[in-house]
């Protein structure tokens, strides 16, 4: 099933934040972003409170070690297909990133997804996208 949602997004470049085997990149956005966009279900297994859906060992589970302000933590993560960024001047679509849920909520309220500088490194067809995929087991 096809899911999306639209949400504004805050440009962080402080966000280096990628996954240590793939090298691909994190967005980090709210619970609430998140659970309009995965399946309940994954993250009920990751937390322990039910089995593994049949067709989340696909490589699209994710945890990411994560160094914040408040300390270390580790961050439930997903894979997902894209993300369309709508930017004043361009609209860009990058594929295959990972959708971390953040611990807390931000504390602004004007946006509720974090973008780091690599996710606009990769675009659709990039060499460096293409080994991320391989090395995800993405054919």
């Amino acid at each position: 099933k096809e899911r999306s949602v639209f949400t504004k997004a805050l440009f962080d470049t402080g966000n280096l934040l990628s996954d240590g085997f793939s090298d691909t990149p994190v967005i980090i956005a709210e619970r609430s972003v998140v659970k309009k966009l995965v399946p309940e279900g994954i993250f009920s297994f990751i937390d322990g409170e039910a089995a593994l859906p049949i067709n989340a060992d696909d490589g699209s589970i994710r945890l990411i070690p994560a160094g914040t302000v408040g300390g270390e933590s580790i961050l439930r993560a997903v894979l997902i297909d894209s993300v369309t960024v709508i930017g004043k001047k361009e609209t860009r679509e990058v594929k295959n990133v990972i959708l971390a849920e953040s611990k807390t909520p931000f504390s602004s309220g004007d946006y509720s997804v974090l973008l780091g500088p690599k996710i606009f490194e990769i675009r659709e067809g990039n060499q460096k996208n293409e080994r991320a995929k391989k090395t995800a087991g993405k054919d």
